[in-house]
Protein backbone atom coordinates (compact mmCIF):
# COMPACT_ATOMS: atom_id res chain seq x y z
CA UNK A 1 0.00 0.00 0.00
CA UNK A 2 1.76 3.54 -1.00
CA UNK A 3 2.11 5.68 1.93
CA UNK A 4 1.75 9.37 2.50
CA UNK A 5 5.66 9.81 2.19
CA UNK A 6 5.77 7.91 -1.31
CA UNK A 7 3.55 9.94 -2.46
CA UNK A 8 4.80 13.12 -1.53
CA UNK A 9 8.46 11.73 -3.26
CA UNK A 10 6.54 11.86 -6.65
CA UNK A 11 6.32 15.06 -8.81
CA UNK A 12 4.62 16.27 -12.02
CA UNK A 13 6.22 18.93 -13.95
CA UNK A 14 4.60 20.98 -16.04
CA UNK A 15 5.75 22.96 -19.02
CA UNK A 16 5.25 25.44 -22.17
CA UNK A 17 7.53 24.66 -24.99
CA UNK A 18 9.48 27.36 -26.10
CA UNK A 19 7.94 29.74 -29.33
CA UNK A 20 10.14 29.87 -32.68
CA UNK A 21 8.53 33.57 -32.71
CA UNK A 22 8.61 34.99 -29.81
CA UNK A 23 7.63 38.80 -30.21
CA UNK A 24 7.73 41.49 -28.01
CA UNK A 25 3.75 43.03 -28.45
CA UNK A 26 2.41 40.54 -28.12
CA UNK A 27 0.80 39.38 -24.86
CA UNK A 28 1.69 37.21 -22.29
CA UNK A 29 -0.72 35.55 -20.20
CA UNK A 30 0.14 33.45 -17.06
CA UNK A 31 -0.76 29.56 -17.83
CA UNK A 32 -3.30 29.40 -15.30
CA UNK A 33 -4.12 26.09 -17.05
CA UNK A 34 -1.01 24.60 -15.83
CA UNK A 35 -1.69 26.32 -12.55
CA UNK A 36 -5.12 24.26 -12.34
CA UNK A 37 -3.82 20.75 -13.47
CA UNK A 38 -1.19 21.59 -10.77
CA UNK A 39 -3.44 21.45 -8.36
CA UNK A 40 -5.45 18.72 -8.97
CA UNK A 41 -1.53 17.03 -9.13
CA UNK A 42 -0.94 18.20 -5.91
CA UNK A 43 -4.48 17.27 -4.17
CA UNK A 44 -3.38 13.68 -5.06
CA UNK A 45 -0.12 14.34 -3.39
CA UNK A 46 2.01 15.41 -5.41
CA UNK A 47 4.52 17.79 -5.58
CA UNK A 48 4.12 20.31 -9.15
CA UNK A 49 6.64 22.81 -10.72
CA UNK A 50 5.54 24.74 -13.35
CA UNK A 51 8.52 25.58 -16.53
CA UNK A 52 7.08 28.31 -19.42
CA UNK A 53 9.33 28.60 -21.87
CA UNK A 54 7.51 31.22 -23.50
CA UNK A 55 9.22 33.78 -21.40
CA UNK A 56 12.13 31.97 -20.00
CA UNK A 57 15.34 31.90 -21.82
CA UNK A 58 15.73 28.01 -23.09
CA UNK A 59 18.73 26.31 -23.20
CA UNK A 60 19.43 22.57 -24.01
CA UNK A 61 22.20 21.60 -21.75
CA UNK A 62 20.06 23.82 -18.90
CA UNK A 63 16.83 21.82 -19.58
CA UNK A 64 18.48 18.48 -18.91
CA UNK A 65 20.28 19.10 -15.80
CA UNK A 66 17.20 20.48 -14.34
CA UNK A 67 15.02 17.66 -15.40
CA UNK A 68 17.72 15.63 -13.22
CA UNK A 69 17.83 17.48 -10.35
CA UNK A 70 13.77 17.88 -10.42
CA UNK A 71 13.52 14.16 -11.28
CA UNK A 72 9.83 14.15 -12.02
CA UNK A 73 7.39 10.80 -12.54
CA UNK A 74 5.68 12.52 -15.33
CA UNK A 75 5.99 15.53 -17.72
CA UNK A 76 3.16 17.11 -19.16
CA UNK A 77 3.53 19.47 -21.91
CA UNK A 78 0.98 21.99 -22.94
CA UNK A 79 0.65 22.67 -26.90
CA UNK A 80 -1.10 24.38 -29.74
CA UNK A 81 -0.88 24.19 -32.85
CA UNK A 82 1.68 26.43 -33.63
CA UNK A 83 4.05 25.11 -31.04
CA UNK A 84 2.90 20.88 -31.07
CA UNK A 85 6.78 20.79 -33.06
CA UNK A 86 8.58 22.20 -30.35
CA UNK A 87 6.83 20.00 -27.65
CA UNK A 88 7.62 17.35 -29.64
CA UNK A 89 10.96 18.47 -29.84
CA UNK A 90 11.36 18.94 -25.55
CA UNK A 91 9.81 15.34 -25.51
CA UNK A 92 12.47 13.91 -27.56
CA UNK A 93 15.30 15.24 -25.22
CA UNK A 94 13.30 13.67 -22.07
CA UNK A 95 13.09 10.33 -23.55
CA UNK A 96 16.46 10.74 -24.93
CA UNK A 97 18.19 11.47 -21.33
CA UNK A 98 15.17 9.92 -19.20
CA UNK A 99 13.36 7.47 -20.89
CA UNK A 100 11.63 6.14 -17.33
CA UNK A 101 9.55 9.54 -17.54
CA UNK A 102 6.09 9.39 -18.70
CA UNK A 103 5.72 12.27 -21.64
CA UNK A 104 2.54 13.59 -21.86
CA UNK A 105 1.28 16.26 -23.85
CA UNK A 106 -2.50 18.26 -23.43
CA UNK A 107 -3.49 20.99 -25.13
CA UNK A 108 -6.51 22.01 -27.95
CA UNK A 109 -3.67 20.45 -30.71
CA UNK A 110 -3.68 16.87 -29.71
CA UNK A 111 -7.11 16.77 -27.87
CA UNK A 112 -8.80 18.01 -31.30
CA UNK A 113 -5.97 15.26 -32.98
CA UNK A 114 -5.30 12.67 -30.41
CA UNK A 115 -4.30 9.57 -32.73
CA UNK A 116 -2.68 11.76 -35.31
CA UNK A 117 -0.44 13.90 -32.58
CA UNK A 118 1.16 10.17 -31.25
CA UNK A 119 1.51 8.68 -35.29
CA UNK A 120 3.27 12.24 -35.81
CA UNK A 121 5.17 12.71 -32.68
CA UNK A 122 6.91 9.43 -31.70
CA UNK A 123 8.08 11.09 -28.52
CA UNK A 124 5.07 11.73 -26.97
CA UNK A 125 4.00 8.39 -24.48
CA UNK A 126 0.34 10.06 -24.16
CA UNK A 127 -2.50 12.57 -24.81
CA UNK A 128 -4.80 13.94 -22.45
CA UNK A 129 -7.89 14.72 -24.12
CA UNK A 130 -9.64 17.95 -23.77
CA UNK A 131 -10.71 19.14 -19.85
CA UNK A 132 -7.94 17.51 -18.04
CA UNK A 133 -8.42 18.78 -14.16
CA UNK A 134 -9.71 14.83 -13.49
CA UNK A 135 -7.86 13.21 -15.74
CA UNK A 136 -4.33 13.74 -14.46
CA UNK A 137 -5.83 13.28 -10.79
CA UNK A 138 -6.50 9.61 -12.16
CA UNK A 139 -2.90 9.60 -14.09
CA UNK A 140 -1.11 10.32 -10.71
CA UNK A 141 -2.94 7.79 -9.10
CA UNK A 142 -2.38 5.16 -11.64
CA UNK A 143 1.42 6.41 -11.69
CA UNK A 144 1.85 5.40 -7.87
CA UNK A 145 -0.40 2.03 -8.36
CA UNK A 146 -0.80 -0.05 -11.04
CA UNK A 147 -0.17 2.06 -13.83
CA UNK A 148 -3.10 0.50 -16.65
CA UNK A 149 -3.64 3.40 -18.67
CA UNK A 150 -6.85 1.74 -19.80
CA UNK A 151 -8.47 2.93 -16.35
CA UNK A 152 -7.98 6.38 -17.13
CA UNK A 153 -11.15 7.67 -19.55
CA UNK A 154 -9.98 10.77 -21.61
CA UNK A 155 -6.47 9.26 -22.93
CA UNK A 156 -4.63 8.04 -26.20
CA UNK A 157 -1.59 6.03 -25.49
CA UNK A 158 1.13 3.83 -26.91
CA UNK A 159 1.45 -0.11 -26.00
CA UNK A 160 2.91 -2.68 -27.78
CA UNK A 161 3.12 -0.58 -30.55
CA UNK A 162 -0.44 0.05 -31.18
CA UNK A 163 -2.33 3.67 -30.20
CA UNK A 164 -5.38 2.79 -27.54
CA UNK A 165 -7.68 5.37 -26.76
CA UNK A 166 -9.65 5.09 -23.81
CA UNK A 167 -12.92 6.13 -23.93
CA UNK A 168 -13.89 10.19 -23.20
CA UNK A 169 -13.97 11.92 -20.02
CA UNK A 170 -17.76 13.58 -19.33
CA UNK A 171 -16.80 17.10 -18.28
CA UNK A 172 -16.80 18.35 -14.73
CA UNK A 173 -20.61 19.43 -13.89
CA UNK A 174 -19.68 21.25 -11.08
CA UNK A 175 -16.64 24.17 -11.53
CA UNK A 176 -17.00 25.12 -8.16
CA UNK A 177 -15.24 21.25 -7.49
CA UNK A 178 -11.69 22.14 -9.11
CA UNK A 179 -9.54 23.96 -6.49
CA UNK A 180 -8.35 27.07 -7.13
CA UNK A 181 -5.31 27.57 -9.73
CA UNK A 182 -1.65 26.74 -7.56
CA UNK A 183 -0.60 30.75 -8.44
CA UNK A 184 2.06 30.27 -6.23
CA UNK A 185 4.53 27.78 -8.85
CA UNK A 186 4.12 30.97 -11.13
CA UNK A 187 5.82 33.14 -9.33
CA UNK A 188 9.29 32.99 -9.82
CA UNK A 189 8.74 33.96 -13.45
CA UNK A 190 8.17 37.20 -14.70
CA UNK A 191 5.18 37.91 -15.68
CA UNK A 192 5.13 41.38 -14.24
CA UNK A 193 7.25 42.42 -17.01
CA UNK A 194 5.13 41.57 -19.86
CA UNK A 195 1.85 43.25 -20.88
CA UNK A 196 -1.05 40.67 -20.93
CA UNK A 197 -3.63 42.17 -22.36
CA UNK A 198 -3.03 44.51 -24.89
CA UNK A 199 -3.80 48.51 -23.53
CA UNK A 200 -2.73 47.73 -19.93
CA UNK A 201 0.80 49.06 -18.92
CA UNK A 202 2.30 46.33 -16.52
CA UNK A 203 4.10 48.91 -15.10
CA UNK A 204 0.72 50.37 -13.87
CA UNK A 205 -0.67 47.01 -12.75
CA UNK A 206 0.35 43.69 -11.69
CA UNK A 207 -2.04 40.90 -13.56
CA UNK A 208 -3.42 37.53 -12.97
CA UNK A 209 -6.21 35.72 -15.30
CA UNK A 210 -9.27 34.17 -13.70
CA UNK A 211 -11.97 32.08 -15.44
CA UNK A 212 -15.62 32.25 -14.39
CA UNK A 213 -16.94 29.88 -16.85
CA UNK A 214 -15.57 27.50 -19.19
CA UNK A 215 -17.13 26.98 -22.92
CA UNK A 216 -18.85 29.86 -25.64
CA UNK A 217 -22.40 29.30 -26.81
CA UNK A 218 -20.65 30.42 -30.20
CA UNK A 219 -20.67 28.13 -32.89
CA UNK A 220 -18.22 29.76 -35.03
CA UNK A 221 -16.54 27.85 -37.47
CA UNK A 222 -12.74 29.68 -36.96
CA UNK A 223 -12.60 28.41 -32.90
CA UNK A 224 -11.46 25.85 -31.47
CA UNK A 225 -13.00 26.08 -27.69
CA UNK A 226 -15.21 23.29 -28.36
CA UNK A 227 -12.10 20.59 -28.82
CA UNK A 228 -11.84 20.89 -24.55
CA UNK A 229 -15.02 22.29 -23.05
CA UNK A 230 -17.51 20.88 -25.37
CA UNK A 231 -20.69 22.43 -26.91
CA UNK A 232 -22.14 23.81 -23.64
CA UNK A 233 -21.28 26.70 -21.06
CA UNK A 234 -20.49 25.70 -17.31
CA UNK A 235 -20.66 28.88 -14.45
CA UNK A 236 -18.73 28.60 -11.75
CA UNK A 237 -20.58 30.58 -8.83
CA UNK A 238 -19.90 34.25 -8.04
CA UNK A 239 -19.20 33.25 -4.24
CA UNK A 240 -16.30 30.95 -5.64
CA UNK A 241 -15.24 33.23 -8.44
CA UNK A 242 -14.85 36.17 -5.72
CA UNK A 243 -13.01 33.66 -3.25
CA UNK A 244 -10.36 33.28 -6.37
CA UNK A 245 -9.94 37.06 -6.62
CA UNK A 246 -10.09 37.37 -2.79
CA UNK A 247 -7.22 35.34 -2.82
CA UNK A 248 -5.69 36.61 -5.46
CA UNK A 249 -5.31 40.14 -4.30
CA UNK A 250 -4.68 39.56 -0.38
CA UNK A 251 -2.36 36.06 -0.69
CA UNK A 252 -0.11 37.27 -4.16
CA UNK A 253 -1.15 41.06 -4.44
CA UNK A 254 -2.66 40.96 -8.00
CA UNK A 255 -4.43 44.53 -8.54
CA UNK A 256 -5.83 43.76 -11.99
CA UNK A 257 -7.97 41.05 -12.93
CA UNK A 258 -8.46 39.75 -16.32
CA UNK A 259 -11.65 37.51 -16.71
CA UNK A 260 -10.25 34.81 -19.45
CA UNK A 261 -13.96 33.76 -20.14
CA UNK A 262 -14.91 33.63 -24.06
CA UNK A 263 -17.82 35.62 -22.88
CA UNK A 264 -18.01 37.22 -19.45
CA UNK A 265 -21.37 38.94 -20.02
CA UNK A 266 -23.63 36.71 -20.77
CA UNK A 267 -26.23 36.54 -18.13
CA UNK A 268 -26.93 40.64 -16.48
CA UNK A 269 -27.55 39.25 -13.10
CA UNK A 270 -24.63 36.82 -12.15
CA UNK A 271 -22.07 39.80 -13.82
CA UNK A 272 -24.26 42.27 -11.41
CA UNK A 273 -23.31 39.95 -8.75
CA UNK A 274 -19.65 39.56 -9.47
CA UNK A 275 -19.15 43.06 -9.50
CA UNK A 276 -20.81 44.07 -6.46
CA UNK A 277 -18.34 41.00 -5.44
CA UNK A 278 -15.56 43.18 -6.62
CA UNK A 279 -16.44 46.33 -5.05
CA UNK A 280 -16.59 44.85 -1.51
CA UNK A 281 -12.99 43.23 -2.16
CA UNK A 282 -11.93 46.71 -2.95
CA UNK A 283 -11.14 45.73 -6.86
CA UNK A 284 -10.79 48.61 -8.92
CA UNK A 285 -9.29 47.28 -12.23
CA UNK A 286 -10.32 44.36 -14.39
CA UNK A 287 -11.11 43.94 -18.21
CA UNK A 288 -13.20 40.75 -19.93
CA UNK A 289 -13.68 39.49 -23.37
CA UNK A 290 -17.34 39.92 -24.33
CA UNK A 291 -20.04 39.82 -27.42
CA UNK A 292 -21.63 42.72 -29.04
CA UNK A 293 -25.16 40.97 -28.34
CA UNK A 294 -24.66 40.35 -25.13
CA UNK A 295 -24.36 43.94 -23.48
CA UNK A 296 -26.80 46.66 -22.52
CA UNK A 297 -26.04 50.23 -21.81
CA UNK A 298 -26.97 50.05 -18.07
CA UNK A 299 -24.19 46.72 -18.05
CA UNK A 300 -21.49 48.71 -19.48
CA UNK A 301 -22.58 51.87 -17.10
CA UNK A 302 -22.25 49.49 -14.14
CA UNK A 303 -19.16 47.51 -15.41
CA UNK A 304 -17.45 50.58 -15.73
CA UNK A 305 -18.44 52.05 -12.60
CA UNK A 306 -17.28 48.33 -10.87
CA UNK A 307 -13.16 49.21 -12.12
CA UNK A 308 -13.88 47.46 -16.09
CA UNK A 309 -11.20 48.94 -17.53
CA UNK A 310 -11.09 47.41 -20.88
CA UNK A 311 -13.60 45.51 -22.79
CA UNK A 312 -12.44 43.36 -26.31
CA UNK A 313 -15.41 42.32 -28.36
CA UNK A 314 -14.89 39.52 -30.99
CA UNK A 315 -16.45 41.45 -34.40
CA UNK A 316 -14.25 39.50 -36.87
CA UNK A 317 -15.97 41.11 -40.35
CA UNK A 318 -17.67 44.07 -41.72
CA UNK A 319 -19.62 42.31 -44.15
CA UNK A 320 -22.91 40.51 -43.33
CA UNK A 321 -22.29 38.20 -45.49
CA UNK A 322 -18.96 36.86 -44.15
CA UNK A 323 -20.64 37.28 -40.54
CA UNK A 324 -23.37 34.98 -41.54
CA UNK A 325 -20.65 32.50 -43.35
CA UNK A 326 -18.54 32.27 -39.96
CA UNK A 327 -21.85 31.35 -38.05
CA UNK A 328 -20.78 34.76 -35.71
CA UNK A 329 -24.72 35.16 -35.35
CA UNK A 330 -24.68 39.18 -34.67
CA UNK A 331 -25.31 42.36 -37.07
CA UNK A 332 -23.43 45.18 -37.63
CA UNK A 333 -26.24 47.44 -36.36
CA UNK A 334 -25.23 45.17 -32.56
CA UNK A 335 -21.42 46.19 -33.24
CA UNK A 336 -21.78 49.86 -33.73
CA UNK A 337 -23.89 50.22 -31.37
CA UNK A 338 -22.00 48.05 -27.92
CA UNK A 339 -19.21 50.01 -29.01
CA UNK A 340 -21.18 53.28 -28.91
CA UNK A 341 -22.36 51.88 -25.82
CA UNK A 342 -19.27 51.21 -24.11
CA UNK A 343 -17.42 54.39 -25.12
CA UNK A 344 -20.21 56.08 -23.87
CA UNK A 345 -19.69 54.29 -20.21
CA UNK A 346 -16.05 55.57 -19.87
CA UNK A 347 -14.37 52.42 -19.97
CA UNK A 348 -10.86 52.99 -20.51
CA UNK A 349 -10.27 50.57 -23.56
CA UNK A 350 -12.67 49.34 -25.85
CA UNK A 351 -10.68 46.65 -28.56
CA UNK A 352 -12.62 45.06 -31.15
CA UNK A 353 -10.94 42.02 -32.98
CA UNK A 354 -11.23 40.94 -36.71
CA UNK A 355 -10.11 38.02 -39.15
CA UNK A 356 -8.63 38.99 -42.33
CA UNK A 357 -10.50 35.37 -44.85
CA UNK A 358 -12.51 34.50 -41.69
CA UNK A 359 -14.01 32.08 -44.46
CA UNK A 360 -12.52 30.75 -47.35
CA UNK A 361 -14.70 32.58 -49.42
CA UNK A 362 -14.55 36.18 -48.00
CA UNK A 363 -14.01 38.54 -51.29
CA UNK A 364 -11.60 41.87 -51.36
CA UNK A 365 -15.32 43.44 -50.61
CA UNK A 366 -15.66 42.19 -47.96
CA UNK A 367 -12.59 43.22 -46.60
CA UNK A 368 -12.81 46.53 -47.65
CA UNK A 369 -16.34 46.42 -46.22
CA UNK A 370 -14.46 45.55 -42.61
CA UNK A 371 -11.95 48.35 -42.84
CA UNK A 372 -14.90 50.58 -43.33
CA UNK A 373 -16.67 49.60 -40.10
CA UNK A 374 -13.48 49.94 -38.43
CA UNK A 375 -13.18 53.73 -39.26
CA UNK A 376 -16.72 54.25 -38.53
CA UNK A 377 -16.62 52.44 -34.84
CA UNK A 378 -12.38 53.51 -34.57
CA UNK A 379 -12.14 50.80 -31.46
CA UNK A 380 -9.22 52.12 -28.93
CA UNK A 381 -7.34 48.80 -30.01
CA UNK A 382 -8.13 46.80 -32.81
CA UNK A 383 -6.73 42.88 -33.32
CA UNK A 384 -6.24 42.00 -36.85
CA UNK A 385 -5.52 38.48 -37.36
CA UNK A 386 -5.42 35.92 -40.58
CA UNK A 387 -7.59 32.97 -40.37
CA UNK A 388 -5.86 29.91 -38.44
CA UNK A 389 -7.76 27.12 -39.58
CA UNK A 390 -6.95 25.16 -36.36
CA UNK A 391 -7.55 21.17 -36.27
CA UNK A 392 -11.24 20.70 -34.34
CA UNK A 393 -12.83 23.50 -36.04
CA UNK A 394 -15.07 23.93 -39.00
CA UNK A 395 -13.25 26.08 -40.98
CA UNK A 396 -10.12 23.22 -40.82
CA UNK A 397 -12.73 20.98 -42.36
CA UNK A 398 -13.80 23.62 -45.15
CA UNK A 399 -10.22 24.44 -46.07
CA UNK A 400 -8.82 20.50 -45.93
CA UNK A 401 -11.58 19.71 -48.41
CA UNK A 402 -10.70 22.62 -50.72
CA UNK A 403 -7.31 21.63 -51.03
CA UNK A 404 -6.31 25.43 -49.83
CA UNK A 405 -4.24 23.77 -47.02
CA UNK A 406 -0.82 23.68 -48.76
CA UNK A 407 1.31 21.76 -45.95
CA UNK A 408 0.15 21.42 -42.61
CA UNK A 409 3.68 23.34 -40.92
CA UNK A 410 2.02 23.25 -37.43
CA UNK A 411 4.99 26.15 -36.78
CA UNK A 412 3.01 28.52 -38.91
CA UNK A 413 -0.39 27.81 -37.20
CA UNK A 414 -0.07 31.21 -36.12
CA UNK A 415 -2.16 34.78 -35.90
CA UNK A 416 0.95 36.88 -36.65
CA UNK A 417 4.53 36.23 -37.20
CA UNK A 418 5.11 33.67 -40.28
CA UNK A 419 3.35 33.60 -43.75
CA UNK A 420 0.57 31.07 -43.43
CA UNK A 421 0.82 27.53 -45.42
CA UNK A 422 -2.72 28.07 -46.44
CA UNK A 423 -4.83 30.26 -48.58
CA UNK A 424 -8.55 30.93 -49.23
CA UNK A 425 -10.48 31.17 -52.44
CA UNK A 426 -9.93 34.62 -53.29
CA UNK A 427 -6.21 35.32 -51.39
CA UNK A 428 -3.03 33.89 -51.29
CA UNK A 429 -0.78 33.23 -48.49
CA UNK A 430 1.41 36.34 -49.09
CA UNK A 431 -1.91 38.01 -49.83
CA UNK A 432 -3.38 37.12 -46.81
CA UNK A 433 -0.65 38.65 -45.01
CA UNK A 434 0.00 41.78 -47.16
CA UNK A 435 -3.76 42.59 -46.09
CA UNK A 436 -3.20 42.38 -42.43
CA UNK A 437 -0.20 44.34 -42.35
CA UNK A 438 -2.05 47.09 -44.59
CA UNK A 439 -5.28 46.79 -41.97
CA UNK A 440 -2.35 47.40 -39.06
CA UNK A 441 -0.26 50.36 -40.15
CA UNK A 442 -3.44 51.94 -41.66
CA UNK A 443 -5.21 52.30 -38.57
CA UNK A 444 -1.69 52.52 -35.55
CA UNK A 445 -0.22 54.68 -37.84
CA UNK A 446 -2.74 56.63 -38.87
CA UNK A 447 -2.74 60.31 -37.03
CA UNK A 448 -5.99 60.15 -35.70
CA UNK A 449 -5.32 56.94 -33.81
CA UNK A 450 -2.31 58.88 -32.43
CA UNK A 451 -3.96 61.67 -31.12
CA UNK A 452 -6.55 59.87 -29.47
CA UNK A 453 -4.16 57.59 -28.12
CA UNK A 454 -1.94 59.86 -26.19
CA UNK A 455 -5.33 61.94 -25.14
CA UNK A 456 -5.50 59.07 -23.24
CA UNK A 457 -2.68 58.96 -21.51
CA UNK A 458 -2.72 59.38 -17.71
CA UNK A 459 1.00 59.00 -16.70
CA UNK A 460 4.56 58.67 -17.47
CA UNK A 461 4.44 54.40 -17.35
CA UNK A 462 1.66 54.23 -19.59
CA UNK A 463 3.28 57.03 -22.34
CA UNK A 464 6.55 54.65 -21.41
CA UNK A 465 4.10 51.40 -22.43
CA UNK A 466 2.30 53.01 -25.50
CA UNK A 467 5.61 53.63 -27.13
CA UNK A 468 7.53 51.06 -26.21
CA UNK A 469 5.24 48.84 -27.51
CA UNK A 470 4.71 51.20 -30.84
CA UNK A 471 8.79 50.62 -31.25
CA UNK A 472 8.87 46.89 -30.49
CA UNK A 473 5.93 46.78 -33.46
CA UNK A 474 7.74 48.74 -35.98
CA UNK A 475 10.83 46.75 -35.67
CA UNK A 476 9.18 43.89 -36.16
CA UNK A 477 7.46 45.62 -39.82
CA UNK A 478 10.90 46.44 -40.77
CA UNK A 479 12.54 42.75 -39.79
CA UNK A 480 9.58 41.31 -41.69
CA UNK A 481 8.93 42.95 -44.67
CA UNK A 482 6.22 40.79 -46.62
CA UNK A 483 7.84 40.21 -50.23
Amino acid sequence: MTTQHQRQNQKILLIIPPSKAALNFVTYQQPINLAYLAAAAIKEGFTAEIWDYSINEFSENTFIKNIEGSNPAAIGIHCKTFNISAGNYLSGIVKKHFPHILTIVGGPHSSALPVETLEEFPDFDMVVVGEGESTIAQLCREILSSKDWRNVNGLAFRQDGRIIRTPGRELVKNLDDIDYPARHLLLKDSYDNRHATRGISPSNHRTTEIFTSRGCPGKCIFCAANVAYGDCVRFRTAQNVLGEVEECIARYKYDHIIIQDDTFTLYKNRVSEILNGFRKLGLKSWSCDSRVDTVSREMLREMAGSGCKKISFGVESGSEKILNLIKKNISLDQVVQAVAWAKASKIDIVECTFIIGGHPDETLDDVQATWRLIKEIRPDIIAISVIVPYPGTEVYRLMEERGYINAKKWDDFRIIGTTPSWRTASFSSTELLKLQRKFINRYYFSPGFLTRSIGKLKNMAEIKYFFRTGLDYATFIIRNKVK
